[in-house]
């Protein structure tokens, strides 16, 4: 297949199952939802503390078995009937834990990068410690961007480029899918257009996302009302975005992993 019609039909991919996609749309809102509710419980009494952790323990698996089941799904087969979203979520189900486990190293990981944030301070030091004729042609201004541009290449795509294929396969096939990750992971860092896929699903993702809630179309005389209506779209218009974002990275990574088993994701179990 040419490499460009393969990058092209990752999108038809992603979005190939409207269940899926109304699961995802809706689950996640109501997660989110829960988990406010959750911030709003007292913390007064002993048992208000045990309620406290058994629902937040409740919320972090509904949360990881949402994402769990979208990665086995794509990872299941190329072209799954959809009776294999029931399939994927109970595959996704009983390796959860093996799942958690990869959640909870990436999350670390992801932690660690932000230990970058630290080198903003030592920009301007640095610039100023440079030679006149270099600070002529970079500004401060400059290497403050190129600090932030390595802070979103590192948080929102390299790190999610090399681990989603391990998470797709410890979902699909529990603690034995490291070896599939592995090599999903390998092919993944040689292919030029999944890192393409990549980065665009995570511009689209968190920085149109981000630009369009922090959007402001109306001036200072704009009514209450509208500027409430305008930021209900707005929000509403960010989430499809960002939702479609995941599903397509979800799709590319599915894929990897497909092909890393051989075209043989209905014998991963």
């Amino acid at each position: 297949m040419n490499p460009f019609s393969e990058f092209l039909g990752v999108l038809p991919r992603g979005l190939r199952d409207w269940r899926l996609w109304l699961l995802q749309g809706v689950a996640n809102p109501f997660l989110f939802a829960l988990f406010v509710g959750w911030l709003l419980i007292p913390e007064r009494r002993g048992w208000h503390l045990g309620a406290s952790l058994v629902s937040m323990l409740f919320l972090a698996a509904a949360a990881l078995l949402l994402q769990a089941g979208a990665l086995a799904y794509f990872a299941e087969s190329e072209e799954a009937a959809p009776a294999g979203l029931r399939a994927a979520y109970r595959r996704a189900l009983r390796n959860l834990a093996s799942f958690a486990f990869c959640a909870a190293a990436v999350y670390l990981l992801w932690r660690i990068s932000h230990g970058l944030d630290a080198y903003q301070s030592a920009l301007p030091a640095y610039v100023r410690s440079m030679p006149s004729v270099m600070r002529r042609h970079i500004s401060r201004a400059e290497l403050i961007g190129a600090h932030a541009a390595l802070i979103f290449l590192v948080r929102w795509i390299i790190l999610p480029g090399l681990l989603l294929p391990f998470a797709a396969a410890l979902a699909l096939s529990g603690f034995r899918g490291f070896g599939p990750g592995r090599v999903a992971m390998w092919r993944a860092i040689r292919s030029g257009w999944y890192w393409l896929t990549i980065t665009s699903a995570a511009v689209a993702g968190i920085l149109v996302t981000s630009s369009l809630v922090e959007w402001k179309p109306f001036g200072r005389g704009a009514s209450i009302s509208a500027e409430s209506a305008s930021m209900a779209i707005r929000l509403f218009v960010a989430y499809l975005i960002g939702l479609t974002s995941w599903l397509v990275t979800c799709s590319t990574v599915g894929k990897r992993l497909h092909a890393a088993l051989g075209g043989r994701g209905q014998t991963a179990r």
